[in-house]
């Protein structure tokens, strides 16, 4: 993963990570300095849902919140479901 990320520094403006969580921890686990600016998209889904596969830990310290309201939370209900959404950026 750090090959590529490396490859492609300079090179593209975006890349989305839709992988499961081998590829997220694998992007997580690079050299720290490679994720620098890079933002990341955080959902919490209120409720239990009996789930058997995780995201992995963030370090949030690591982190600064994005956001452009107060709380920089975004809160969305779909079908009963609450969930919200914040944007952070590796510092």
């Amino acid at each position: 993963m750090q090959s590529v990320l490396i490859h492609l520094q300079g090179r593209i403006e975006n890349a989305w990570n839709i992988g499961g969580p081998a590829v997220y921890r694998a992007q997580l686990e690079q050299d720290p300095k490679l994720l620098v600016g890079t933002q990341i998209f955080v959902t919490k889904v209120q409720g239990s849902f009996g789930c058997d596969i995780f995201y992995p830990r963030l370090d949030f310290d690591k982190l600064v919140a994005l956001g452009d309201n107060d709380e920089g939370y975004v809160c969305h209900v779909e079908n009963d479901v609450t969930y919200t959404y914040r944007t952070y950026q590796f510092t």
